[in-house]
């Protein structure tokens, strides 16, 4: 397993010690790998004791932090488990160590050479550390030229810490950055082909699995995006990815340009950085303007076709001369949703024991498994090139799935979980939902869950992760309308909307203020393309849908509270990343906070409740960003 270890706040809050960090991006904790998990309620002993109140046993304590519901507190020098046992040779153990930064993992010995000053064991400390695990970063090394080092980046996928040490090693102009970034999606696309059965002939690229240790690599998430928008329906019969073009490729990065020029207060931009995400609204960044100090400007009007951009400017803004100005638009936040993103349950081995049956390892409770709906992902399997598998039907008492199809495992057994996703690590999240009053066997889809996350991306950066769910709750009668959900692998506009009052009805009051989803371009309050998933056969809603949110799911409950929404019990905490990502826009352009947002930032779901009913307004549509639903198991119509 992996342990995080969070530093702690009187540590990371002093400014000498942020200001040293940032050559990094900061440092936010440190990561073991490889911990064996038997030895954990030894090691760490009374202090599982103290970190539930009331006390526990210490097993259901492990269980907890494993479950990642549960900190623990401990000194400095504490043991806090073993290594684990190498599976080639199990009589040597291996345990990895990495620094959490703000890029993603770094080499913890290059990072606490560079913060050697705040070690307290001095300087014969870091030394010992360094003669135990010499550095190794940066990871190109830092002899190669700069056309050298990009060439690197064609062959191999490099987590993004590596490749921003190297777009910072080289200056990388927007352009060369851009490059980077494709060459790291060729490759990914072709472990994402891997993963679906469509590998291209020759390829020895492995099946893709996300890598939650870089959730922060922007071009990662860009892939997936990228590839599951021109393969929407990877599991209708004969479908096939589509090649990328230039004009369906994904770019979440800001466009850029090395020589704007101005008339007026409209810039003409250089280069051929795609502008089709930019929007009215959006901040550009001039870097040689002379007339404000910070250099931002906000957008008022564009017109990409002739590469032109209309500013709120005052007379003599911007101050850019006759030879141009390097610029950068920040664009609206992008909203990743991938849904299903990992496993919910999972285990090491499984072994097939009858036609189309497998019987899983580690006792799950399969009761809240979904037949018809949820899929497994077996890793060694040789049967099916995508090595998933719809669960047909499950016997919970026997710990059996039935699928729908026959998996070869050689006679051996499989690590699996359930759903397949992308097997994606899911952040820590203790739900009960279900099981809904309405369903009803013997096709039993009884139970909601929240098995996607929802990535925030602004300014060139991945910032944060969220537990959600992009389908609708099964807690409504058989036949209603709201049982249908928004189509995925499919891009949305969302903009920040109350809820109106609705007399004594408690839906709006819940939802108070929240983010409402429309298909681009659209000016009434609808999605055109929504389907029934939980019905057999898969049928499409004739209707659309109307109403769409964001908005807070429940914790506890029958259902999720979803009536064709996308919804999280920690709603709050995209509602309050994406308030902060407001906030620095205004300080960019050197305004004020808006008070009506900050007033909201960081509060409870009941002090929002609270908010809603004084009918505090300031809240409409002054956030605004993209979402895309993406959904590697998106199931076809029929």
């Amino acid at each position: 397993m992996t342990l995080y270890l969070h530093v702690s706040p009187a540590v990371l809050n002093q400014a000498a010690f942020r200001a040293r960090a940032a050559a990094i991006g900061g440092i936010s904790g440190f990561a073991y790998l490889g911990v064996e998990t038997a030895s954990l309620a030894e090691a760490l002993g009374a202090h599982l004791d103290r970190a539930v109140i009331p006390s526990v046993p210490r097993a259901r304590a492990v269980e907890m932090l494993l479950g990642g519901i549960l900190s623990v507190f401990v000194p400095a020098g504490q043991v806090i488990g073993a290594a684990s046992p190498r599976a080639t040779e199990p009589q040597e153990r291996e345990v990895g160590f990495a620094c959490l930064t703000g890029r993603g993992t770094i080499d913890p010995s290059y990072t606490y050479d560079l913060m050697r000053d705040f070690v307290e064991g001095g300087q014969a400390a870091v030394d010992g550390l360094l003669g135990l695990a010499p550095k190794r970063w940066p990871v190109l090394d830092a002899s190669l030229d700069e056309a050298a080092a990009l060439s690197h980046t064609r062959d191999a996928v490099y987590p993004f810490s590596v490749l921003e040490e190297l777009r910072d090693r080289f200056a990388l102009s927007a352009a060369k950055w851009r490059q980077v970034g494709d060459n790291q999606k060729r490759l990914y696309r072709e472990m994402l082909l891997r993963r679906v059965g469509h590998a291209p002939p020759g390829s020895t690229a492995p099946p893709f699995e996300f890598n939650d240790r870089d959730w922060q690599n922007i071009f990662q998430i860009e892939a997936i995006v990228e590839f599951y928008s021109l393969f929407p329906d990877p599991w209708a019969r004969d479908a096939v990815p589509i090649d990328p073009q230039p004009a369906t490729a994904v770019d979440l990065l800001d466009p850029a340009g090395e020589a704007a020029t101005a008339a007026g207060n409209v810039v003409t931009l250089d280069g051929n950085a795609a502008l089709s995400s930019v929007r009215r609204g959006d901040l550009i960044h001039l870097a040689a303007d002379t007339a404000r100090p910070k250099k931002w400007y906000r957008i008022a009007e564009v017109d990409a076709v002739h590469r032109r951009v209309t500013l709120e400017a005052r007379p003599g803004e911007p101050g850019v001369g006759a030879a141009g100005s390097p610029w950068r638009i920040r664009v609206r936040p992008a909203l990743i949703c991938i849904d299903a993103f990992g496993g919910r349950c999972h285990g090491t081995s499984a072994r097939r024991t009858g036609a189309n049956t497998l019987t899983l390892d580690g006792a799950p409770d399969l009761r809240k498994v979904n037949a018809r709906f949820d899929t497994i992902y077996l890793a060694d399997d040789h049967a099916r090139p995508r090595r998933t598998y719809r669960i047909i039907a499950f016997d919970s008492g026997r710990h059996t799935v039935t699928l729908d199809g026959d998996p070869d495992l050689r006679g051996g057994a499989t690590p699996w979980h359930v759903p397949a996703g992308l097997s994606g690590e899911l952040p820590a999240l203790d739900y009960e939902l279900g099981p809904s009053e309405h369903q009803t066997r013997p096709d039993p889809r009884l139970y909601d869950h929240y098995d996607g996350v929802m990535f925030v991306v602004h300014d060139g950066k991945v910032h944060r992760k969220v537990r959600f769910t992009s389908y609708t709750s099964r807690d409504h009668a058989a036949g209603s309308g709201v049982l249908s959900s928004i189509r995925g692998n499919r891009r949305y506009h969302v903009a920040s909307y109350t809820s109106p009052p609705a007399g004594n009805e408690p839906g709006p009051r819940f939802r108070n203020f929240c983010f409402a989803v429309v298909d681009p371009g659209q000016i009434s309050d609808h999605v055109r393309d929504a389907r029934f998933y939980f019905s057999s056969p898969v049928t499409r809603d004739p209707d659309g849908k109307t109403t769409i949110r964001i908005h807070r799911g429940n914790m506890r409950s029958r259902g999720s509270g979803s009536a064709g929404c996308v919804v999280s019990p920690v709603f709050r905490e995209l509602r309050d990343v994406l308030i902060e990502r407001h906030q620095e826009n205004r300080r960019a352009l050197a305004e004020p906070e808006d008070a009506d947002l900050q007033r909201l930032h960081r509060k409870s779901d009941k002090d929002a409740e609270t908010l809603w009913l004084g009918r505090r307004g300031g809240w409409d549509n002054k956030i605004t960003a993209t979402l895309w639903v993406i959904r590697p198991d998106e199931l076809a119509l029929g």
